[in-house]
């Protein structure tokens, strides 16, 4: 708890104060914290490996947890300063090459956010969606680093997570993705999402990669999905609906390879509600037949 709440007086300085953001770049404070993330999770990884098999899987306990929260947003924070440098003058002209593309591709970081996406049930939704708002900064602030996210298995990592294909630590990956969505129901990522499959798709091989892993149907499924709706969720409220709308609407515009899957997408999705609809009102004849009195909430629980 102390150190996660040093990091979180740390975050604070280095927003407020110019000088304190240029000393942490001097100190190379992004290395330190990149190197306590990395030894944090490797930690964890172990723990779980050398457990007993017939165990069941722990997931990280509140104190890890905060920690993990702590540096990632921190990390977060430093690079989408970066990426605006008018919110930093003092630094805007010493990032000639970002230091969030550059850290990115250092083997540590990698390993961190591609096990982050894996082990999203273990880790929480919350912490996954800084790491894809961590993501969105830094491909959208440097294209560059595009190709080493696909090559280095960064890019899987997040495709497997969309479509479901993530388990918990210590548990053998699935053999495929599954057929329901397991996402946490955090408006924050899925929010985040759209914006990271448009920066992935900013070349040219980045949206035929993107095309190929078509994680549209597996993120549009999550809108009829009741675990995300109410009363299980209010996952769905407010105006995630617009928000995810409005990407996927920015990705057609921008990447044409993958607007016929988008609109399948959406086509199967309408159809999936219909079919929905439809068996809910032959359930409703068959009990109104049987001359009792229908229930329609248990029946959309069902």
């Amino acid at each position: 708890y102390i150190t996660a709440q040093s990091i979180q007086v740390l975050e604070g300085v280095v927003i407020a104060q110019s000088n304190a953001a240029a000393a942490f770049a001097d100190l190379q404070g992004v290395v330190v914290l990149t190197n306590r993330l990395s030894r944090e999770l490797g930690t964890l990884e172990t723990d779980e490996t050398t457990a007993t098999t017939t165990a069941t899987s722990t997931p990280p306990t509140y104190a890890q947890r905060v920690l993990l929260f702590s540096l990632v947003t921190c990390l977060t924070v430093v690079f989408h300063q970066e990426s605006n440098p008018t919110t930093n003058p003092a630094t805007a002209g010493t990032n000639n090459n970002p230091t969030g593309s550059n850290q990115l591709r250092q083997p540590s970081l990698t390993k961190a956010i591609i096990s982050l996406l894996q082990h999203v049930p273990s880790y929480g939704g919350h912490l996954a969606s800084l790491v894809a708002t961590l993501l969105g900064d830094i491909l959208n602030h440097d294209p560059h680093v595009v190709h080493y996210v696909h090559e280095s298995g960064i890019a899987q990592a997040f495709f497997n997570m969309v479509q479901g294909n993530i388990s918990f630590l210590g548990a053998p990956p699935p053999s495929e993705a599954s057929t329901s969505p397991i996402l946490p129901s955090v408006p924050e990522l899925i929010m985040a999402i759209p914006n990271v499959l448009a920066a992935l798709a900013l070349t040219e091989d980045g949206a035929k990669a993107v095309k190929e892993a078509n994680p549209f149907p597996a993120l549009i499924s999550l809108f009829y999905n009741p675990q995300y709706a109410m009363p299980a969720s209010r996952c769905l409220l407010n105006e995630l609906t617009a928000i995810v709308g409005t990407g996927l609407e920015e990705i057609m515009r921008h990447v044409e390879g993958v607007k016929p899957l988008i609109m399948k997408a959406i086509v199967e999705a309408m159809n999936t509600v219909a079919d929905m609809g439809n068996e809910l009102q032959q359930k409703e004849y068959s009990v109104t037949e049987r001359g009792l009195s229908p229930n329609p909430e248990l029946e959309l629980q069902r």
